[in-house]
């Protein structure tokens, strides 16, 4: 079956929002109080890198770990992520912990297409600013390029990626965005959302073309709009797609990001 033309267009419209805020925050925020800021926004950088190292050591040494260790990993990353953003954009801590608690809160107990997709947005904004704000240019670069190489063989159907989702989509888990076929998909429920016609873009499809816009907005807001633009039109090729059968979303993602990254870097 083809994808819709809502399919076609929410993954560029995703890359252009967020590659929108991540400019926003790095290049034109106020920060009032921006020491104190800068001081938690470091001590949940490493909050995020732990908790996404534990996941990651989690998953290697149980194969089949139960769902709430999943949802509990998952959960976390995206919830350090949004309380990260938050804090870049000045907010008081106080405040940055009522708002990504109750997203969370809102997430949890309020399962639905558009609950799911505002706080796995939000928290991968805020993780891949963290990655950019932390790790160097060749290090974002070299990252990308590793992880779509893997991608390209991992995430084909059969894969360990897609094995990986399939068994996360049977706890109800979705490490992503969904994307689905029409307005009215947004109401739905996740396992309505699974079992039906939507498509999902990985998280890490998200994260890592990301952070190269969020590390071009750190040397100014124009390299990060080449690198937006980059990354949006490798998104709307992904909509290019003739079926909605699994692929990896992750090549043309980096292609769209990664040669105007490059260029800056160079020149």
């Amino acid at each position: 079956m083809k994808p819709t033309v809502l399919q076609r267009v929410l993954p560029p419209l995703f890359f252009l929002l967020s590659g929108a805020v991540a400019l926003y925050v790095l290049c034109f925020a106020a920060h009032p109080d921006g020491s104190r800021t800068l001081v938690w926004a470091e001590v949940w950088q490493l909050a995020i890198l732990a908790v996404i190292a534990g996941g990651l050591t989690v998953s290697l040494l149980r194969r089949a770990a139960s769902r709430f260790w999943w949802e509990v990993i998952l959960n976390a990353t995206i919830f350090l992520g949004v309380w990260f953003l938050f804090l870049l954009l000045g907010v008081s801590l106080g405040t940055a912990i009522a708002l990504s608690s109750g997203l969370t809160l809102v997430y949890v107990f309020y399962r639905t297409v558009w609950t799911h997709d505002i706080f796995y947005l939000l928290g991968a904004i805020g993780v891949a600013i963290n990655f950019a704000m932390w790790l160097p240019g060749k290090v974002l670069l070299i990252g990308l390029v590793a992880f779509t190489i893997y991608d390209m063989v991992a995430g084909a159907p059969g894969g360990p990626i897609h094995k990986l989702v399939a068994m996360l989509t049977q706890y109800s888990l979705v490490p992503g965005m969904i994307i689905p076929k029409n307005l009215k998909g947004f109401t739905e429920n996740l396992q309505q959302a699974i079992k039906g016609e939507a498509i999902f873009l990985g998280a890490g499809d998200l994260i890592l073309p990301l952070s190269l816009v969020a590390g071009a907005a750190l040397k100014g807001w124009q390299p990060a709009v080449f690198v937006a633009l980059g990354a949006v039109l490798g998104a709307a090729w992904l909509g290019f797609g003739t079926d909605l059968r699994p692929r990896p979303a992750l090549p043309p993602l980096a292609i769209g990001a990664g040669i105007p990254f490059l260029f800056f870097s160079i020149f």
